[in-house]
């Protein structure tokens, strides 16, 4: 061993002999785990969510909606009349798409603040005790009563009488319907429909089967007087309503045979047409119901059944 071996085996021993003096340092140290994030800090004891701002409503009230029921002869100006509003509210209220186009049983509602009960016409007779219905009016659960014919003839206020047909095969019950309606025999909703379609054997598979004179029998059946006429020209058509009658046409639509109301005629000598799938179809010249009448689809004999009281 060398002379220089020697300080250094010297300086190894005295580090060996410190470090046995200090053991925990031979011992495997712990691994550092990160420190938890600090908790959020709790909102002071005032804090408080922002409030709504006011709404100055000044001199406005709100608005409350009533329900009515519409009953025959009813129009839209007249039940806006009544109830201190205008057309134009009942028409946004409703939803409506036709303002000339209500129907008996149809509930509308009434915008604005709740109106007063309109006041008695001069002389009116004196209220009905509760539970009794004046005369000519349903009582109360009842279904209203038929359209009054005019004096001497039908009703012709299409408002009063009118109906549509709720599918595409109930033309002709729905067309008798308006005629039955316009004679004060039945109410014109989808109740004297389907005892109509009912009484005719109208189904889905069928329509109408037979023709117009099948009309003519129902309408005889509920106590008119009635004939069913071959004719398929508007002049024969035109004949009846100058006798005082009315007329339930069959003719043709682009979809098949086809049947209407012809109420009456206008004093341009048209005629007043309550159509069960046209709801804005009001009038036809003569040469438009003749071109009608005559584009008859062969579903059924040409013709139309001739009803009166």
């Amino acid at each position: 061993m060398s002379n220089h071996t020697i300080p250094q085996w010297v300086n190894r021993a005295q580090q060996w002999f410190r470090a046995l003096q200090h053991p925990e340092r031979f011992l495997p140290r712990p691994p550092v785990r990160p420190a938890a994030p600090a908790a959020p800090a709790a909102p002071a004891d005032d804090f408080q969510p922002a409030a709504a701002p006011k709404v100055d409503l000044g001199n406005q009230q709100p608005t409350r909606l009533q329900q009515y029921t519409v009953q025959p002869g009813d129009t839209l100006s007249a039940i806006a009349a009544a109830n201190g509003t205008t057309v134009d509210a009942l028409v946004q209220a409703n939803g409506i798409q036709n303002r000339d186009l209500i129907f008996p049983g149809q509930q509308l509602q009434i915008p604005g603040e709740a109106a007063a009960p309109a006041a008695p016409a001069p002389d009116a007779p004196a209220a009905e005790a509760p539970g009794e219905a004046a005369p000519g009016e349903a009582a109360p659960g009842e279904a209203p009563p038929a359209a009054a014919p005019a004096a001497g003839g039908a009703n012709t206020d299409r408002n009063a009488i009118y109906l549509q047909q709720p599918n595409g095969w109930t033309c002709g019950p729905t067309s008798l319907t308006m005629a039955e309606a316009a004679w004060g025999v039945a109410p014109s909703n989808v109740d004297t429909m389907n005892r109509l379609s009912r009484g005719m054997g109208v189904s889905p598979d069928t329509g109408v089967p037979g023709n117009a004179s099948l009309i003519a029998e129902q309408a005889k059946r509920d106590g008119l007087q009635a004939s069913y006429n071959s004719s398929n020209d508007a002049a024969a058509v035109s004949a009846a309503i100058d006798a005082g009658h009315t007329c339930v046409v069959n003719g043709s639509l682009s979809s098949g045979g086809h049947f209407l109301y012809v109420a009456g005629k206008n004093p341009d000598g048209s005629f007043i047409i309550a159509d069960p799938a046209r709801p804005n179809l009001t009038r036809m010249t003569a040469d438009e119901l003749t071109g009608f009448m005559r584009n008859n689809s062969g579903q059924h004999p040409p013709g139309f059944a001739e009803i009166w009281k």
